[in-house]
């Protein structure tokens, strides 16, 4: 594990592949706890974990706002001494987050939260008690307060309070649980000195000399306790658990696939409990993994806290109508589901865990979120467009209807307007990467034939209708937008390079896909159509590397006049790297003057005042100080993989510190200025993190 980090003050969620919840733990005098089937925001759970000593003294780890009474509704008056609750100081707290452990330990006391980060077989290869073990919807924990030293018993506590009150106290074969609405719930073994409590603030149910009252279920203030004698310690395993039975979403009805394997919230609680100190052994073997990685402290760190984001973020669905799985990973906060945008960053991450799920996301928008349009050209009367994708598939458990997004509107030229040649270029993308451009999967991708050669036409039309017209370059907007026009991801940044027409980054991820196409197409006997594509990559990439400078090397950020610069040209490098074409991105390789341009494109952006901020954090864009972490992540991937260029420590360390000290209560948060959260959090996307790690590199577990 790490050793103690520069802060320990941030949340992060804990939540299991599939079951879109966590449990979200660690920022400090802030609230967190259960989220269960909505990502907009954290728990709203004041969390205790703590000790009570004989004298009232109860001593809680800082995740709660502050201990107080509900019962101003019932004009009680009551003169009974009150515990003293004091939190922990935080110069006490030492936090240790690893890939499947996050781990806090004070004097006398350790709480770990253990997060199923593993790899997810297939549903469909019909190993049913594997699939079922990794869909469970719940985490696992372990409480332990050592009183070995002490000379009086103490009480170890546990507990959450919050809005939600219904409920439930189960005593069942060896289990003891608190069930709330019997969505969400906590449960531990019986064991000797154990006692269930509830009432309406935690000061309400103990009194000094380790009193534990009766629970009273009108309260919403509720947990175990364990009194541990002196010369003892404890280590009390724990279940975090929650279960949706009825529908999960509208527009496509479906529900829950773990339902199939996991019937009640009990038998959730139940198992989870069961596989217990198996999932903490392999926690803590993941844990190991990422350590024995060549990387830093600080992307260790960073790879953890993302990859928990994204695992929280994750949906498994199976339709009503026709027992179809339906995979969707929410856009955090923005709760869009399957963002294509982000679907493509995310793949490198899912190919190495569970690569069935790219596969999952590439049929289901060929199947209902393709759509065929006109394109616009300037001064010219529309053509033919062809086929593209949309957006999203839905937003908040709705699928959209066939053909449209939750984002796009028409006649818009920035934010919300339609991202037609960019979806259309990340959807190629994302199945060159997983059949790596035809060199796996071939028999998938020969079902699939028909609709690639009807993009491969598409992205030819958008390039321009007039063959002898096409420059490398897209000139064209969907008829989509109206009067308005195409944008790119990069959407909230200055004009020039939102704008999908004309984009120097977009112009490159159209030479990505044409490369991938080039080597897919030849892989599936298709020469001509194969020789088509590696004809408009070379187009591309000459189009790129002639463009003049500014800033002294770098590329401007549009083929139109621009006094901007963005990084992420380089992006589109890493995918023929990924698919293992390392001729198309080598120095001395088919397209060698478009990889100099690049290398010292990059060079020349990571200057201070251009994409370099004074404090040393990487930036997107030379005219503004905006960024979202999951792009530079894979940036860096590209100037130390594809140019073997050093690692940037310094800006390691400062992205590290912005996510521990500058998101307040939000997680992992992608979209950042200066060190501040402005959007974009509990945000999946920061998996891009994974490529830090070589394919060499994949920790041993990854690759089962």
């Amino acid at each position: 594990m790490n050793d103690r980090l520069p802060s320990v003050d941030f949340h992060a969620q804990h939540g299991a592949f599939g079951a879109y919840g966590s449990f979200t733990l660690g920022k400090h005098g802030a609230t967190g706890g259960f989220t269960v089937h909505d990502g907009r925001r954290p728990g709203n759970d004041d969390v205790y974990v703590g000790i009570l000593h004989e004298d009232g003294h109860l001593k809680l780890l800082p995740f709660f706002k502050a201990a107080g009474r509900d019962t101003q509704a019932f004009a009680i008056r009551e003169n009974e001494p009150e515990l003293r609750v004091e939190s922990i100081s935080p110069e006490d707290i030492v936090r240790r987050m690893g890939f499947g452990t996050d781990r806090w330990e004070a004097p006398g006391l350790a709480f770990e939260l253990d997060t199923p980060l593993w790899p997810v077989p297939d549903p469909a290869q019909g190993e049913a008690e594997p699939f079922a073990t990794a869909c469970l919807p719940a985490v696992t924990g372990r409480l332990q307060v050592d009183n070995s030293l002490g000379t009086k018993p103490v009480l170890a506590v546990f507990g959450l309070c919050g809005e939600e009150q219904g409920l439930t106290m189960l005593n069942e074969a060896g289990m003891c649980a608190i069930l709330r609405q019997e969505r969400e719930g906590m449960a531990v073994p019986e064991c000797p000195g154990l006692t269930p409590f509830a009432g309406f603030a935690l000061e309400k149910c103990f009194g000094k000399d380790l009193l534990v009252r009766p629970p009273h279920l009108l309260g919403a203030c509720t947990g175990f306790s364990v009194r541990v004698e002196a010369g003892q310690k404890l280590d009390l395993p724990l279940a975090l658990g929650w279960h949706v039975a009825g529908l999960a979403s509208a527009g496509i009805s479906s529900r829950y696939a773990y339902l199939k394997h996991h019937t009640s919230l009990p038998a959730v609680l139940r198992t989870a409990l069961d596989q217990e100190p198996e999932r903490h052994r392999r926690s803590q073997e993941m844990d190991a993994e990422l350590e024995h990685q060549e990387s830093s402290p600080e992307r260790r760190f960073l790879l953890s806290h993302a990859v928990r984001a994204y695992f929280a973020c994750s949906e498994l669905l199976r339709s009503e109508p026709t027992g179809e799985l339906l995979y969707v990973v929410n856009e955090g906060e923005y709760c869009m589901m399957n963002t294509l945008d982000l679907s493509i960053d995310q793949a490198f991450f899912e190919q190495a865990f569970f690569p069935w799920t790219t596969e999952q996301i590439l049929e289901q928008f060929a199947d209902r979120y393709a759509y065929r349009d006109r394109v616009n050209l300037l001064g010219a009367t529309s053509c033919d467009g062809g086929v593209s994708f949309t957006h999203d598939m839905g937003v908040r458990n709705v699928f959209s209807p066939a053909g449209t997004s939750s984002y796009e509107v028409s006649g818009k030229d920035r934010c919300f307007s339609f991202m037609t040649c960019e979806e259309l270029c990340n959807w190629l993308l994302l199945f060159c990467l997983h059949t790596r451009a035809g060199n796996a999967r071939q028999d998938w991708a020969r079902e699939h034939l028909a609709l690639l050669k009807e993009c491969q036409e598409s992205l030819l039309l958008r390039e321009h209708p007039d063959p002898s017209l096409r420059r490398g370059r897209f000139e064209t907007d969907s008829s989509r937008c109206g009067l308005g026009a195409e944008i790119t991801t990069y959407d909230s940044l200055d004009a020039s390079l939102a704008h999908a027409r004309g984009s120097v980054y977009l112009s490159l991820k159209a030479w990505a896909c044409h490369v991938g196409l080039a080597r897919l197409l030849a892989n599936l006997g298709e020469i001509p159509a194969s020789h088509l594509s590696e004809t408009a990559a070379l187009r591309f990439a000459d189009a790129v590397a002639s463009l003049p400078e500014i800033f002294e090397g770098c590329l401007p950020a549009n083929f139109e006049a621009s006094q901007s610069t963005v990084l992420p040209a380089i992006e589109p490098l890493i995918y023929p790297w990924w698919w293992e074409d390392r001729d198309a991105v080598a120095e001395t390789g088919r397209f060698s003057s478009l990889v100099h341009r690049l290398q010292r494109h990059a060079v020349a952006a990571l200057r201070p005042g251009i994409c370099l901020s004074p404090e040393g954090a990487w930036r997107l864009s030379s005219s503004s100080s905006m960024t979202w972490m999951s792009k530079t992540f894979l940036c860096q991937a590209v100037t130390e993989q594809v140019f073997g260029l050093s690692c940037d420590t310094q800006a390691d360390a400062l992205h590290a510190r912005w996510q521990r000290e500058g998101m307040g209560i939000w997680g992992f948060v992608d979209q950042i200025v200066d060190g501040h959260d402005v959007g974009s959090r509990l945000y999946p996307r920061g998996v891009t993190a994974w490529l830090w790690l070589t394919e060499e590199k994949i920790p041993v577990r990854a690759k089962a």
